[in-house]
């Protein structure tokens, strides 16, 4: 996280910007394990105290998907934001798609309903990527929702 900061604040002085940016770091989890917030010396074992103040020291807004409820996810005002957050979520389940069908199929009439949206090849690819289901599987449940399926495959 330090060196995406760091990126950032890189790139921003090389648009002559004369201070960087403000930066809120922000994690999503959505693992199967129970997350466990750390400073990044408690990584470290048997650090004299005097050497802790040359550590980078930040906190972050921790987003926990799997504390969330899909209705709850499905209900964010940003449908885009709400459709990633439900696959980040479920992800790691096999043929997952097909348990959360029906809010993915709401949400991305939503989303598909935008103009010069590229938003469902990305989809698709991730899901072919992330998920058990066949292609065929895939388009089977794109075709419930994309007037515009046959010019994304």
């Amino acid at each position: 996280m330090n060196q995406y900061i760091l990126n950032i604040w890189k790139a921003s002085s090389k648009q002559k910007k004369k201070k960087p940016i403000p930066i809120i770091p922000i994690v999503i989890y959505h693992g199967k394990e129970k997350w466990y917030h750390q400073p990044l010396r408690s990584y470290f074992e048997n650090l004299e105290k005097d050497l802790l103040r040359y550590f980078p020291e930040f906190d972050f807004h921790l987003i926990n998907l799997t504390t969330i409820s899909d209705r709850q996810i499905t209900n964010f005002r940003n449908k885009f934001l709400a459709f990633s957050a439900l696959l980040f979520k479920h992800s790691s389940f096999k043929k997952y798609i097909k348990k959360i069908e029906d809010n993915l199929v709401e949400l991305l009439k939503l989303i598909d309903n935008q103009e010069n949206n590229p938003f469902s090849v990305s989809v698709i690819l991730y899901i072919q990527n992330t998920d058990a289901l066949k292609i065929t599987e895939i388009i089977s449940i794109f075709t419930k929702f994309s007037k515009n399926l046959n010019d994304v495959l």
